[in-house]
């Protein structure tokens, strides 16, 4: 979902800080973006429960401002609304698209009790055949068993399926280690070579 199909609108830093400045709380986004790029990157076992959010919202205010439990409720639940997310451009149109050719799409992703409303929310519930979600099923990407449960909801080999996502290890690899066919998706200026940088390349490449 986040960076392949959604991002945070308009950043992290903005949404965390509008929704702390309720609590009195003023800190400049753009070193809250930076402070929570650091503890995203350099986090161990995180596993997208209530706790491990938690955290990690804190870390991003590191010597910005405390965090009151109050605060963390409100900045999560604020990440439940569509109003905290981005639909990138290519999304829709290669959701339709797949659809029309009646091609299969699922969902597999590292989230928590908010996905599936917020699917609805956006919208985008209705493409998908199958949402895999790693709170539900203990595991998170890049283990191969929340891949595994793709393939039993689909009830076809997982080299049948075709993974595409934009993180190299949680999904570039660990959909490969579990047998799928895969594809990175680096949305950055400077992709890595193999790699596309938008999902309306796809058509060619599935054909």
């Amino acid at each position: 979902m986040g960076g392949t199909l959604i991002e945070p609108y308009p950043s992290v830093g903005e949404v965390y800080t509008r929704v702390a400045r309720r609590f009195g709380i003023e800190a400049n986004p753009r070193e809250v973006s930076a402070n929570f790029s650091r503890a995203w990157k350099t986090k161990v076992a995180f596993n997208h429960s209530r706790a491990a959010w938690s955290e990690l919202v804190r870390a991003s205010f590191q010597n910005l401002g405390e965090i009151s439990t109050e605060c963390f409720d409100a900045i999560y639940n604020e990440f439940a609304q569509p109003s905290a997310w981005r639909i990138y451009p290519d999304v829709v149109p290669i959701l339709e698209s797949l659809s029309s050719a009646k091609k299969r799409l699922g969902i597999i992703s590292n989230w928590d009790e908010r996905l599936r409303p917020l699917l609805n929310a956006l919208k985008l519930s209705d493409y998908f055949e199958s949402i895999i979600i790693s709170q539900e099923v203990g595991y998170p990407k890049p283990r191969i068993e929340i891949f595994h449960a793709a393939a039993e909801a689909f009830r076809i080999p997982a080299s049948n399926i075709l993974h595409i996502g934009d993180g190299r290890k949680e999904d570039y690899e660990g959909a490969r280690a579990a047998g799928f066919k895969a594809i990175h998706l680096d949305r950055s200026k400077n992709a890595a070579t193999g790699s596309i940088r938008s999902l309306a390349d796809l058509p060619q490449i599935i054909e």
